[in-house]
């Protein structure tokens, strides 16, 4: 069963039966309910207080903990980014060829973004439009995806025979890819119709030309009267 990002469950309460809770406990129903809120209805789609009515606390209690409706967003921001980790994680399998460990993470990744496409939308797209806290928030959750995708990288390379990369080799290889899902992914939104396996084939056969190329020592260089 697939990471499940937001708490249906958690349907909230009126305000006159909220009780009082373990804090955290407590922060961990208001997280909810506001990732579920604002990945329902954006960030202007949201208030506060129907937030902190649905999660059965106060208004302040909302400004105590995180300051301001940004700092709450931000805190949803860095929510989305464990579940996708994880679930890119357990796809890919370091005893596979190369070709096959990049491709169970491009597929794994496309694949929790189309599942989630709400939380997409408003923690990534939204997020990085808003900048701020909630940009700086999804700054710091894209350097986490691209560290494993640098970790991806690293072990695809072992698994190709090739000599280890340097790490700036590395980090622009896990740039570059991660760049390639994400827009890739919006490309998607745009034709529905197309299934997961097409849009990873797309990525996969972009990025691995190179990859493939440069893990067996292959690079392409313009002609001297370029340079």
């Amino acid at each position: 069963m697939e990471p499940t990002l937001s708490s249906p469950s958690l349907t909230g309460m009126p305000s006159s039966h909220r009780v009082r809770l373990p804090r955290a406990q407590r922060e961990e129903q208001v997280l909810a309910v506001a990732y579920a809120r604002f990945a329902a209805g954006g960030y202007d789609g949201s208030s506060m207080s129907a937030i902190a009515d649905a999660a059965g606390v106060t208004k302040p209690i909302l400004y105590k903990h995180y300051g301001s409706k940004d700092g709450l967003f931000a805190a949803c921001v860095e929510r989305m980014v464990e579940p996708m980790l994880e679930h890119v994680r357990k796809a890919t399998d370091p005893s596979l060829p190369a070709d096959r460990q990049l491709w169970a993470g491009i597929r794994a990744q496309l694949g929790f973004i189309n599942d989630h496409r709400d939380e997409w939308r408003a923690f990534v797209r939204e997020a990085g439009a808003r900048g701020g806290l909630p940009g700086a928030a999804l700054s710091r959750g894209r350097e986490r995806v691209i560290t494993l995708l640098g970790e991806l990288v690293e072990q695809a390379n072992r698994a190709a025979g090739a000599a280890p990369l340097p790490q700036p080799e590395v980090e622009a290889s896990a740039h570059v890819l991660q760049g390639a899902v994400e827009r890739i992914s919006d490309w998607w939104e745009r034709y529905p119709d197309e299934s997961l396996d097409g849009v990873a084939l797309r990525a996969m056969n972009l990025t691995w030309q190179g990859f493939g190329d440069l893990a067996a020592g292959r690079v392409w260089l313009p002609p001297a009267d370029d340079r």
